[in-house]
């Protein structure tokens, strides 16, 4: 879904039916063991009769499969832009430094420049009041 929905984005997704959805609404949808987020381009009846979906990716040159009515699992509220990662660190280590940096400013208020120092050639940083 880029550009819309670049990788190591975060969705938030609502309830919603396909009856519901209206053209260019992003929906979450499963399409076999996998997951999308695609943009609704509209219904199609299946080939024995029953209603279908049609989505397509931002970026794709031509709509998925048709999905059944019943994959749609909801409608994309929020689109939350990826996290920066630390310099030279996976994501996971890089969450780690970020709890590290938040407990570092919570317990270290009010601390003396001294201490903070400290933490600060410990690798921590925080704001000083």
């Amino acid at each position: 879904m880029t550009p819309t929905i670049v990788s190591g984005s975060e969705i938030v997704v609502g309830a919603t039916s396909a009856e519901t959805l209206a053209p260019d609404d992003i929906a979450l949808f499963a399409l076999g063991a996998r997951l999308f987020a695609h943009r609704f381009v509209g219904r199609r009846h299946g080939k024995d009769g029953r209603p279908v979906l049609e989505f397509c990716g931002d970026a794709a040159v031509k709509s998925d499969p048709l999905v059944d009515a019943g994959a749609v699992i909801g409608l994309v509220l929020k689109i939350e832009p990826p996290r920066p990662r630390a310099p030279g660190r996976g994501w996971a280590v890089g969450g780690i430094a970020t709890v590290a940096d938040a407990l570092a400013r919570a317990f270290m208020r009010g601390s003396s420049p001294p201490r903070w120092q400290r933490h600060e050639a410990n690798g921590l940083t925080a704001a000083r009041r």
